[in-house]
């Protein structure tokens, strides 16, 4: 996966970014984004807010801040979820002088784990015996249900990796 990096200067100004932020911001050429702020950007007031204060933070403190979770609104009217870590960048004297930011879309991972916790809360809450398999591995059963967990030696939700003949003997 290829992340999304920009660099800005002391006072928030984009200075620069890859290919991969430019159409995420919806921006079409590298010199368009010179001198913008996260205000000139599509996201909304309150992201544009926060982002100021991150940026603020890592250079006043001249301090990388690693993995940061954050919503943005982007370019394509998409709600998105990214993880991003900002760096303080310096000059030949050591002068903190702008930022430097990567970060990683990870909207998809975070749908899918909350998928999977609203299927686990169905399954926990059900009488009938039900389980969850991966087609991925061969017979491997990723998940139990109460009612199979009590027919079975296992207690505990998931039993990733077990075969189901471990649990219901060959079927």
């Amino acid at each position: 996966m290829l992340h999304n990096i920009f660099w800005k200067d002391i006072n928030s100004s984009y200075l620069g970014a890859n290919r991969n932020f430019l159409e995420m911001s919806g921006i079409k050429n590298i010199e368009d984004v010179h001198g913008m702020t996260d205000y000139d950007m599509p996201w909304k007031k309150e992201e544009a807010d926060f982002f100021l204060e991150c940026d603020r933070r890592v250079m006043g403190q001249n301090k990388a801040e690693l993995n940061i979770i954050e919503p943005q609104l982007q370019a394509n009217g998409r709600q998105a979820w990214l993880d991003t870590s900002k760096i303080p960048l310096h000059d030949e004297q050591g002068k903190v002088i702008g930022i430097v930011a990567i970060i990683e879309d990870i909207t998809e991972e975070n749908e899918a784990k909350d998928e999977q916790k609203r299927l686990l809360t169905i399954l926990s809450a059900t009488p009938d015996v039900v389980g969850i398999a991966d087609s991925g591995r061969l017979r491997s059963c990723t998940s139990l249900d109460k009612p199979s967990q009590a027919m079975s030696e296992y207690e505990s939700q998931t039993q990733t990796g077990l075969r189901y003949q471990r649990y219901f003997g060959d079927s």
